[in-house]
This record gives structure tokens, C-alpha cells and sequence, in this order.
């Protein structure tokens, strides 16, 4: 945005004659200081990430960005960029030097170009190799006009061949489009010559830079040419965030190790919504940084900003292949974005669950929130968005998740917010401690330096364990501890330790801590649970040691409610330890989040080696008429969440909320609400305003109301002026619907069906019944092969539009990096894009006609794909929408409105107030009820259900 550069640009002027001022500046754009980068290379220079490398696997990293162009001891910043996302790839077919009207040309279905005779140098076996960039690879991008000429369908020849026996492949590009290869470069892989290119304006007065390519050059084997670029930006910005030097061209302003190199790896396709990773795109990307870490004997450190909700936590097969890159190579540390789907529990996504890898909470600094957005937070806060632990001992701490970094020229946007901004703050650190180790001597492991950062963490006040893991990192303090622990036995042998539980509410599965969630019951003795401890040691380690390796650890919990069978347990490499844990439920039966830890620690190592945390979701309970209904409330700082649990009553059918502001107070909060899984559940109307008078309100009913526990979470946004009251009402009712209903056709074609109603809770409701007919419906279960899958959908005349709803199974779920759905209709122009950041997701356009349905599947695993290809089942719900619904007429025995006594069947007699338009072959309908209770001003109550019709 133009205000981004006016703003910065202000900054600046007023600050040219206040250097020591503008350092503050500095800080509250991308701060440094709060985890200690500052003072830590204030006194040693060198140790600021020199030696190391990180690896961004993003959507790519522009390396022409002042800030990305030279590390701070004058070395090039970006050594390596390659594109595993297949975005940008060429395709090569071999091709020969022919005449056309006496000009030599080289000529495939898609380009010709000449000019190839004005180099000396030609390919050692005679052929040439040949393609084009086209802009149409690009057109669902920011950047489909990749010349800035006006149009996107330029096609840019590559003519690529290898020069001599046994030397590098070279590529000549066509860069100006003008057909004509004269005075183009001879390009090497940017590997060996790294040099960025852009394809130019015809007009050389218009020519600008909107992205910066390269080039690696694969002719024979793979044939094709890898084209590199940024085309999101957000790969650019994380890159600044951790390894920025002189951003914008400012002395001084750093990311956090600005002497540390950069590989930008890309796996985000930018065609797909969210810039989707590509089937096998992450796994390529992890092992090509291990083997380049291994080639090079130099220490890389991977920042994964990327990633989506987890179904089965620690289970997903991306969070596998991250554990077991880093537990082979030594040389390799991860630091990973928890996710944005907070502030619920369970909410920790892929790959940020991965065992070994460092797992980045977001937190807000009052300098941050003010220079940034003008707000006014009273300490430092946790994100609401950054996700939260549960099951797994996640995340492991936090760093400030915004930032003002690093962006190509075609994106004006500076300021970028999410715990992908947590997750560069971390590698920087981990760059930082590696390179201070690297100059000292210092024996370390990714295990040891994510040891020393959690035990020489700080707590922020008012979170707890589940919200911020260790808490705020400090990068000195985190180095004390490394120093003192390397000096043990236990340096060189011991990588981490592996802890499993089972899940109590998820049977099958195992996390990484106690986690009880399973309505009112704790267990209580003699039901315990067992957790298991068991060692695992570094890939360097021999077989001797292994056998060899003996630790004592001792053990306490935080809590006097867990109780241990011991205070010590001695563990082997091969003989794994199990201790039992009992809780006392007498002492967390007040409804709320009851929050422990089980500490192991060995002596003479500074901080805890194993933590399990131990988490018990105490709810309040709806099961007596008097408490079918609840308020609650409370106030809110700026930036602050609170949590309500709410247990759904056996029989319920509808659940409603409704967050206002209290009498005259002041009030301006968010509704935000989990399912007992940590889903998040989106309200149509979020948001509640004493100043507008608006109030945030949502219903769940019908399969939608998932029995368990449900998290509740008003919040005040950071931008907030001052403290906010709330109130919220949650209220359950419980009316049994039958599942679908079958439908006769009456005179002029009308629909008429018979309905039964049955209130089984304990109060009478009395009010309206409304029925709506919302179009044409059918549900499909589509079973895959392979990763990519194309469903055809037909909206007929008489309908404007359709809904779809998409879910596969966990386990399905679990084998992807992301799924992408596109929509296209019969010109091939996208109408709607989405993705299943969890395993169910929904996408929805307007018009009549013959759409396609393009899912793209990011499979983890290749060996899944041979040889018949990963197998996954999508379940889809279609809706082909009548606009706002068609009227139905409701009839009850004795008019509506209607009382709903209880446990008392009420019999209505539907039909539709018009003709509907015929439904498709293969369709039925789907039908809408809705309950208005004249008592209460909680709205309706509604719920959909099939309508099939009946052919005689």
C-alpha cells in the first residue's frame, strides 16, 4: 500500500539527524531486542549468523531486495534458489539450427527465435534444448504481467544446451520477448553463477523490475529449466525477518542474523489458493537443505512458514519426514510456524508438530503494536491467532510474530502479521547461538539448542503453557546455558527424548502430554496414566555408546493435583521408561482450563530435559433445566482472550451464542469458538460494538454440533482504546429432526412433505416455524488416485449459484502437505479458490453452467503415488443455490406459531409456495427449518436437511 512507503519514508525523514532514535525505530518495525539479538552481537559482531545458512522454504525469495542483497561481513546473501513447487518450470524439447528466409531460427510448437548464431560458443553434441516461459503460467498470480506491458501472454524462449563434455548446461532467455536472442546473457544455473535476471518492457523508458528470476538448468536428464521468483512475497518477507542486512538500504536495520546466507527453496505454487505447496514439493525441499547441509559441511538452519491444520497431531506423514531429516542430519535445525488457528486448544498444525523441530509461537510487543497499528497493549501479549498445544507439548516458545521486513517490488505491503513471522525471529536466533558456537568451539546438536532455549526462557504473565510453550526466548541467556550443558557426557550422545501418552479422547492415538478433555470425568485413582520416556541419541553416536547410554533423570511435577509413582526413573537407549500419573479430580472440578507439567531433569544440566504437560478441560455443564441456558462475563485488556468451556448436553440440537456489550459499558469484541477437535467455527457475525450497538452471534446445529467440549473465546483486539466488557449468553435446545425427508409433487408441481418436531428438553419454546427451499442437493463420495482430481458440476437454469461443501478422513487428510481447490468455469477463468486448511472446507460461486472442480492433493510421500498412486476418498455436499431460497408454507394442528411442549411430537405439513425448478438428474433437494422462540432474543433456531422426492 502507498501508506506503507509514505509511512516509512516520514520515519526516516524525521529521523536523519537522530541516529541513536532511529535504532528505536528499528525495533518496533522488526524487533531484535526482544529476544536478545541486540546485546548478543552488540559485544561479538561475528557471531551475528555468520558460518550458517538458512533455508527458506517459502514461496521463494527475491534476492534483488535492498536487504537481501549482501550479508554483514560483504558476502552474497541468497547462494542458492531453487523451485520444488514446479511453478515456474520449462519444458525442453531437443531442437536444431534451421533456415527460414536465410536466417538461422530455432522453432518448437510454441516459439521460434534467431539471433542463435551471433554466440560462438554451441552445444558439444549439436542439439540445443528448447521452451518457453510463458506469462500464462502465471496468470492466477500478483504478477501475471511479468514485463509490465499490459498483457499477459508474452512467451519468453529459453534455449538451453551444454557447451563442452562434461561441463555445466547453460541457458541463453530471451528476456525483452522480441524473438531474437541477440545480446542476451549466457546463463549458468544460479548456483554457480548467481546473477538475477527480469524480462524487460519493449519500451525502455517503461521498463521496470516487478520480480527478479533465475535459472537451473537441467537439458537431458530432467528436461526442462527450473525458473525461480517470488510471485507472494511472503517468502521475501521471512527472509528479511531472519537474515535481513540493511533492509531498505538502512545502516542498521537487521533482521535477526543478518550475517547468515540464505537457500531459498520454493514450494508454494501461487496459481493455488494460498500459494499451496505442490505434491512432494515440501519433502523435496527438506531433504535437498539436509544433503546440502552434508555436502557442504556447513550447518542449516530450515524455516518453515508454511503449513496447515493437523487432524491427528504428531501423526501427520510431513511431521515424520521433518523429524527424521533432522535426527539423521546433524548438521540440520528447523524452526517451524505453529499455526494460525488460535486462540483454541488443539490447534498446533503440520509440520509444526514434528518431534525434533523448534515450533514458533507469535507474541505482540507494545512497541510493535503501537508504531505498527497504533495500538496500546499494557505488556506483551500471545497472539489470539497463534495456535495453541493440547495433545502436544507445542509450542515451544514464542518470539514476536509481526514484522515490517523485506518485499518484491510488486508487492507495496511491508507489514506482515502470523506466526510465520514467529517462525523467522526463531531461526535467526537458532543462526545466531550456531554461529557463536561455530567461533567458540562449542559442541551442539538441534536438540541441545532447543534444550537451552526453553530452559532459559521467560514466561509472559497471564499465558500458560498451552498458549506459549517456555515462552519468550532470550538468545544470550539461551547461549549460557548451551556453553554450560556441552560440557556434560551427555553433549555429543543425547539428541532428545521422546515422550508418549495416550490420548484419552482420541482413541488409538498418542501425544505428547496428559490431556483430558473428555466431558466432567478425570480419572481418579487407581486409574492411572502411563507416559513413556525413551532416549533418543544423535546420528553421529556409534553402536557402543547407544548400548552404552544410561541417564537418571529426576522427576516433579508443578502441581499438587498430579501425583507421580516416582521422583526418579533411570532410562537406556533401548530400554524405554514408564512412569504412572494420577490425578486428584477433587481439585480441578471448577469449570476452566486446569494447567500442570511433569519436569525430568538430569543433574548438572541446566534446565529441564523432558517437560509433559498436563492438561485437564474442566467445562460448565448444561444439563438441568435451570442451566440449559448460561451467561457469562467479563472485561478484557487490549489484546486479551478469555476461555469458557461448554459441554453440549445429551439431546441437543442447537447451540447459541451471543457476545454483547454490557448496559452502558464499553464493549468491542470478537466472538471466536473451537469444536471439541480445536476446529475453528466461523461466525457470520463475529464482531460486537457497544459504539455501532452491533452484537456477535452464531448457531450450530444439527451434525455440526459435535457432542464434547467446546472452547469459547471472547477477544479484545490490541487495537483497542481501553479495557471491554462483555457478555455472552449461550443457550441449548434440544428439537429432534429426522435426517432427510421424502417429498411428494402436488398440483402445479409443488412439494409437499410431512414433518414431525419433538422437543426433548425440558422447556416449552412457542413461536413462528419457517421452512425455506435452498435449491437442488446431492451428496457424492469420490474415491482417488493419485494427487490431482477434477469433478465436474453442472448448475442448471433456475439456480444462481452453488455451495460445496468438501471433507475427507483424518487419515486421508493426514498424507498431505496442502489440497487445493480451484473452480473454473467454462472459459477456464477461475471463479473461486480455497483449500482444506483442516479436513473439511467449502467453496462457493455465483451463475448457472458447467463448472470444473480442480483438486490438487500436496502428497508428503512419492513412494505413496507408484504404482497406482496415493489413494483418498472426498465426501462432497452440493448445493446448487435458488437465491435466497424458496418460500414454503408451514401448517401445524392448531396454527403458527407453534408450542413446542416437552417431549410432546408436533406434526407440520410443508410445501412449497411455487413450482420448483426440476432438480438434476441424480439430485434431490435441500430444505431449511428454522424455530423462532418468542421468549428469547437468542434468534432462531434453524437446521438443514435433504429433501428427496418421491416418483410415484
Amino acid at each position: 500500500m502507498r501508506t506503507s512507503s509514505l509511512l516509512f519514508a516520514l520515519l526516516f525523514a524525521a529521523l536523519a539527524s537522530h541516529a541513536h532514535a532511529a535504532s528505536d525505530v528499528y525495533e518496533a518495525l522488526l524487533s531484535r531486542d526482544t529476544v536478545g539479538a541486540v546485546d548478543f552481537t552488540k559485544g561479538n559482531p561475528e557471531w551475528d549468523g555468520r558460518g550458517v545458512v538458512v533455508a527458506v522454504l517459502d514461496t521463494g525469495v527475491d534476492m534483488s531486495v535492498p536487504g537481501l542483497l549482501k550479508t554483514s561481513d560483504g558476502k552474497l546473501k541468497v547462494i542458492e534458489a531453487r523451485d520444488f513447487s514446479g511453478e515456474g518450470d520449462v519444458k525442453l524439447t531437443r531442437v536444431q539450427v534451421t533456415t527460414e528466409g536465410g536466417v538461422s531460427v530455432l522453432r518448437t510448437e510454441d516459439v521460434v527465435v534467431r539471433g542463435i548464431d551471433s554466440f560462438d560458443v554451441e552445444p558439444v553434441d549439436g542439439f540445443y534444448w528448447m521452451g518457453a516461459f510463458k506469462e500464462k503460467q502465471l496468470e492466477h498470480t500478483y504478477v501475471s504481467d511479468v514485463n509490465l506491458d499490459g498483457d499477459s501472454r508474452d512467451a519468453f524462449a529459453m534455449v538451453a544446451f551444454r557447451p563442452e563434455e562434461g561441463g555445466s548446461p547453460v541457458v541463453i532467455v530471451d528476456t525483452d520477448g522480441d524473438g531474437s536472442l541477440e545480446g542476451e546473457a549466457i546463463r549458468k544455473s544460479y548456483q554457480e553463477q548467481p546473477e538475477w535476471f527480469s524480462f524487460s518492457h519493449p519500451d525502455p523508458k517503461k521498463d521496470q523490475t516487478p520480480i527478479a528470476f533465475t535459472v537451473t538448468v537441467f537439458p537431458e536428464d530432467k528436461r526442462r529449466v527450473e525458473v525461480h521468483f517470488d510471485d507472494g512475497g511472503h517468502g521475501t518477507h521471512v527472509a528479511g525477518i531472519a537474515a535481513g542486512h540493511e533492509i531498505h538500504g538502512r545502516e542498521g536495520f537487521d533482521g535477526i542474523a543478518p550475517g547468515a546466507q540464505v537457500l531459498s527453496l520454493k514450494i508454494g505454487n501461487n496459481n493455488l489458493a494460498g500459494g499451496a505447496t505442490t505434491p512432494d514439493s515440501k519433502r523435496r525441499a527438506i531433504l535437498y537443505a539436509a544433503q546440502w547441509s552434508r555436502e557442504h559441511q556447513v550447518p542449516v538452519v530450515l524455516n518453515i512458514s508454511y503449513g496447515i491444520g493437523s487432524e491427528i497431531e504428531g501423526a501427520g506423514d510431513i511431521d515424520q519426514v521433518l523429524t527424521d531429516a533432522l535426527e539423521a542430519n546433524p548438521l540440520l535445525v528447523s524452526s517451524v510456524s505453529a499455526g494460525n488457528s488460535g486462540p483454541g486448544l488443539s490447534t498446533i498444525g503440520m509440520p509444526a508438530a514434528s518431534a525434533r523441530s523448534w515450533c514458533a509461537g507469535a507474541m505482540l510487543t507494545p512497541e510493535n503494536a503501537e508504531t505498527l497499528w497504533g495500538g496500546r497493549v499494557k505488556g506483551n501479549k500471545v497472539f489470539s491467532f497463534s495456535s495453541r498445544g493440547g495433545e502436544l507439548m507445542k509450542p515451544d516458545g514464542l518470539t514476536p510474530g509481526v514484522a515490517w521486513s523485506t518485499v518484491p517490488p510488486h508487492l507495496r505491503r511491508a507489514v506482515m502479521a502470523g506466526t510465520s513471522m514467529a517462525s523467522p525471529q526463531a531461526c535467526g536466533v537458532h543462526a545466531l547461538l550456531v554461529s557463536a558456537a561455530l567461533k567458540e568451539s562449542i559442541p551442539w546438536t538441534s536438540g541441545s539448542l532447543k534444550q537451552a532455549l526453553i530452559a532459559s526462557a521467560k514466561p509472559l504473565k497471564g499465558y500458560g503453557l498451552a498458549d506459549q510453550g517456555a515462552g519468550l526466548v532470550n538468545v544470550g541467556a539461551a547461549w549460557k546455558v548451551l556453553k554450560k550443558n556441552a560440557r556434560t557426557d551427555l553433549g555429543d550422545l543425547l539428541l532428545d527424548f521422546d515422550v508418549s501418552v495416550a490420548v484419552p479422547h482420541r482413541p488409538g492415538s498418542e501425544g505428547t502430554g496428559i490431556y483430558w478433555r473428555t466431558g466432567t470425568y478425570v480419572p481418579e485413582y487407581p486409574v492411572v496414566q502411563r507416559v513413556k520416556i525413551k532416549p533418543v541419541m544423535t546420528a553421529s553416536s556409534s553402536e557402543k555408546q547407544r548400548r552404552e547410554f544410561f541417564a537418571n533423570l529426576d522427576l516433579k511435577a508443578t502441581e499438587r493435583w498430579v501425583k507421580l509413582d516416582r521422583r526418579k526413573v533411570a532410562v537406556r537407549h533401548d530400554s524405554p521408561a514408564s512412569i504412572e500419573v494420577r490425578l486428584d479430580p477433587a481439585k480441578v472440578s471448577k469449570p476452566g482450563l486446569h494447567e500442570a507439567r511433569i519436569v525430568g531433569t538430569i543433574r548438572g544440566v541446566d534446565g529441564p530435559v523432558v517437560t509433559v504437560p498436563v492438561y485437564v478441560v474442566t467445562p460448565y455443564t448444561f444439563t438441568t433445566p435451570d442451566t440449559r441456558r448460561r451467561t457469562f462475563s467479563g472485561t478484557l485488556q487490549p489484546g486479551d482472550i478469555d476461555r469458557r468451556y461448554l459441554a453440549v448436553p445429551a439431546g441437543a440440537s442447537s447451540m447459541q451464542i451471543r457476545l454483547e456489550a454490557p448496559g452502558k459499558k464499553y464493549g468491542d469484541a470478537w466472538l471466536k469458538l473451537h469444536d471439541p477437535e480445536g476446529l475453528r467455527v466461523f461466525s457470520p457475525r463475529p464482531h460486537m460494538s457497544s459504539k455501532t450497538g452491533s452484537v456477535a452471534e452464531i448457531t450450530v446445529s444439527g451434525e455440526d454440533l459435535r457432542p464434547g467440549i467446546w472452547e469459547l473465546n471472547p477477544y479484545a483486539s490490541f487495537r483497542n482504546k481501553e479495557r471491554s466488557a462483555w457478555t455472552a449468553e449461550v443457550r441449548f435446545v434440544g428439537i429432534d429432526l429426522p435426517d432427510a425427508l421424502s417429498a411428494t409433487v402436488g398440483g402445479g408441481g409443488t412439494l409437499n412433505a410431512n414433518l414431525t418436531l419433538t422437543n426433548r428438553f425440558d422447556r416449552p419454546l412457542h413461536g413462528p416455524v419457517r421452512a425455506t427451499l435452498l435449491g437442488a442437493h446431492r451428496s457424492s463420495e469420490h474415491e482417488i488416485t493419485g494427487p490431482t482430481k477434477s469433478l465436474t458440476v453442472k448448475v442448471a437454469e433456475g439456480a444462481n449459484g452453488a455451495r460445496l461443501r468438501l471433507s475427507m478422513s483424518r487419515e486421508h487428510y493426514n498424507q498431505f502437505t496442502d489440497v487445493a481447490v480451484t473452480v473454473v468455469d467454462g472459459s477456464g477463468a477461475v471463479v473461486s479458490r480455497g483449500g482444506f486448511g483442516q479436513r473439511m472446507t467449502s467453496v462457493s460461486f455465483s451463475g448457472s453452467g458447467t463448472y470444473t472442480v480442480k483438486l490438487v492433493g500436496a502428497t508428503t510421500d512419492p513412494g505413496a503415488m507408484a504404482p497406482k498412486g496415493v489413494q483418498w476418498t472426498v465426501a462432497v455436499d452440493e448445493l446448487h443455490r435458488y437465491g435466497s431460497g424458496l418460500g414454503m408454507a408451514v401448517e401445524a394442528p392448531v396454527g403458527n406459531p407453534v408450542d413446542l411442549y416437552p417431549g410432546v411430537p408436533l406434526s407440520l405439513s410443508l410445501s412449497s409456495k411455487s413450482k420448483p425448478p426440476k432438480a438434476p438428474k441424480g439430485f434431490g433437494y435441500l430444505a431449511k427449518i428454522s424455530v423462532d422462540d418468542a421468549l428469547d432474543k437468542a434468534g432462531p433456531i434453524e437446521r438443514e436437511f435433504p429433501l428427496s422426492v418421491d416418483s410415484k
